[in-house]
Order: structure tokens, then C-alpha cells, then sequence
């Protein structure tokens, strides 16, 4: 249990920094925008636009110019290394050192929730590595694919959580407590409204904002998911937390 819980530990702490990783990457970017940065109107990945150019695609022509885009490279390539981390350690809860998984695992969700980070920090790293001048298509797809990877880790994690009986004295508990799924569950209908209409809505819309809602509600769900894994670290308040 003991080794458990430093993996638990390791897995919120890693996805503390990575989404103020997230954060900071833009935050500095649209800072040094060349001209005015709408966020209303404007991509997140044109904050990573290595050239100055007016973008085409499907919704709307956009002019971008990031000076600042080393910064959005910078933070969303080590957002998605720390992501891979917190994967990493979610995947050995119930692992020994010679790698033999335990008959009940300790936390359900946790496989899941381990796959799920995992794609979102690949989708991330990929996001900064492409040029978005060269390759719209590609980042709008790693952005599409990187939401359903997280709204699978929150709903999951959510129904675990909602269908818990803390009577029962089930082997394995989940990472949630009740009120957590239930925000969980808000914050998932506010992230996937964002999508959609971020997808659906014709063109001229706030696609930035739109989008802007999909990532940021699903980056604030991180935050709520990483503080639960730190709890669950700590001795007395894993017992408190599942039981809320």
C-alpha cells in the first residue's frame, strides 16, 4: 500500500505542473502576439505558428503571428512529458516490482484513467511539434482526439465513484468520491458543449472561444483529478475521501 500511495503521489504531483505548463505556454505567447491575440476568434495552436501567415482551413481565415510560439512549444511538449509520467505511475498501482499485477486492484480507474492521460500528453507533444502553418489538420484531429481521451478518463472515473458503496467494504476503491463525480460530470457536459459547438457551428462563430472551453474546463478537471490522487496518497485522508 505504502508503495502504492507514492505512485498515487507521483501521478497528482506530475499533473499539477503540467497544467500550469499548459497555461503559461499560451499565457506567454499571447503576450508577445504580434498585434492583438482574440482568443474569441483565434486557435490555441496558432499560438504555436512558426511563421507569420493567414491560415485556411474549414472554418475561417486567420491571420497569425506568435513571436512568443517557443513558449507554447516549450510548455505544451513538457505538459504532455509530465502527462506521460502521471500515466506511468497510474499504470503501476497494483504492480509489484517484478511487474505481476495484484488480483483486485487497489483503485478502480486507474488502468483507464492511465491510458487516458497518456494519449492526452502524446496528443500535446504532437500538437507542438507540428507546425500548425504546415499542418491544420493535424492538430485539429491530435485536439479532437486528446478531448475524448480525457472525457473517457472523467466518465469513467465518474460512474466508479457514483456506483461505490463504501457499506459494501469492496476490495477496490475509486479515485473519486461523490462529489467529485458529480462535478466530474458537470465540468464533462461543459467541455463536450464546447466541442460541439466549437465543430458544428458555421462559420463567422467564436471558434476560439468554443475551443477554449473544451480545453481549459478539461485542464480545471485535471487539477480536481490531481488533488484527489494526492489525497488518496496520504494515509488518513484516503480513507476520508473515498467515504465523503
Amino acid at each position: 500500500m505504502f508503495k502504492n500511495r507514492n505512485k498515487l503521489s507521483v501521478a497528482g504531483f506530475a499533473i499539477l505542473p503540467a497544467v500550469a505548463l499548459l497555461w503559461l505556454g499560451q499565457f506567454i505567447a499571447m503576450l508577445m502576439w504580434d498585434g492583438t491575440y482574440l482568443p474569441d476568434t483565434m486557435y490555441i495552436s496558432d499560438l504555436g505558428a512558426r511563421e507569420c501567415e493567414v491560415l485556411f482551413d474549414v472554418t475561417m481565415p486567420r491571420a497569425v503571428c506568435s513571436p512568443g510560439h517557443i513558449f507554447y512549444i516549450i510548455g505544451f511538449q513538457f505538459a504532455g512529458l509530465l502527462l506521460l509520467l502521471s500515466a506511468t505511475a497510474l499504470r503501476a498501482i497494483g504492480v509489484d516490482h517484478r511487474g505481476a499485477a495484484a488480483k483486485t486492484p487497489p483503485y478502480r480507474g486507474a488502468l483507464i484513467s492511465a491510458f487516458g492521460l497518456a494519449i492526452v500528453g502524446i496528443c500535446l507533444i504532437l500538437s507542438a511539434m507540428l507546425d500548425v502553418g504546415d499542418s491544420v489538420i493535424a492538430h485539429q484531429l491530435a485536439f479532437g482526439v486528446g478531448c475524448i481521451a480525457l472525457w473517457v478518463v472523467m466518465l469513467s472515473n465518474a460512474i466508479i465513484a457514483l456506483r461505490y458503496e463504501p457499506l459494501l467494504k469492496q476490495a477496490s476503491k475509486p479515485l473519486l468520491n461523490k462529489p467529485q463525480a458529480i462535478i466530474t460530470l458537470i465540468v464533462l457536459v461543459i467541455s463536450v458543449g464546447g466541442y460541439l459547438f466549437f465543430v458544428l457551428s458555421p462559420a463567422p462563430a467564436s471558434f476560439g472561444l468554443f475551443q477554449h472551453i473544451a480545453v481549459d474546463s478539461g485542464a480545471l478537471w485535471m487539477l480536481l483529478f490531481a488533488s484527489a490522487l494526492i489525497q488518496h496518497a496520504r494515509p488518513k485522508a484516503a480513507t476520508a475521501g473515498t467515504h465523503a
